[in-house]
């Protein structure tokens, strides 16, 4: 199951965040801006340690890490990183699953700051329900299609 969907600039400020799970009534409030700079102070010492050849412009390079029971799936392009959360032992979610999703994600995103919508480097995330409803639609589309071959 995907929990999460995060859009955090490379200064470690979580611009966007879609929780999926937040139906869940027992649930405890989430920071999203806890883990943003995690994330940006994990990728950026892995490009250190790599001398550089970590996650080069032009490519796109999906990495994974593990944290207890869940996968993190880490794209960067430009000056974000595109990171999706999901268990870590969900077998239905393919790597081009994966890579579809966070190009839907990189791409609506895209249009929005274009249209004029501020993803300026604040404190404030960029709340727009156009955008997570057509998230969560690509999201059921993808898991539509798994159970539609599967059978």
């Amino acid at each position: 199951m995907i929990h999460k969907l995060y859009v955090i600039h490379l200064s470690g400020i979580c611009i966007y965040y879609l929780d999926f799970a937040s139906i869940q009534l027992d649930k405890k409030e989430f920071d999203p801006q806890l883990l943003s700079g995690f994330f940006t102070a994990i990728m950026e010492f892995a490009n250190s340690a790599t001398a550089g050849n970590y996650m080069t412009e032009g490519s796109r390079t999906i990495d994974m890490l593990c944290l207890k029971n869940r996968n993190y799936y880490i794209s960067k392009n430009h000056n974000f990183y595109y990171i999706m959360e999901s268990d870590q032992a969900d077998q239905n979610i393919t790597k081009e699953d994966v890579e579809k999703l966070l190009d839907f994600v990189e791409q609506r995103f895209k249009r929005k700051t274009q249209e004029g919508i501020s993803a300026s480097i604040t404190s404030e995330m960029l709340v727009d329900e156009e955008l997570g409803s057509s998230i969560k639609q690509e999201v059921s589309r993808i898991m539509r299609m798994k159970l539609l071959h599967k059978g």
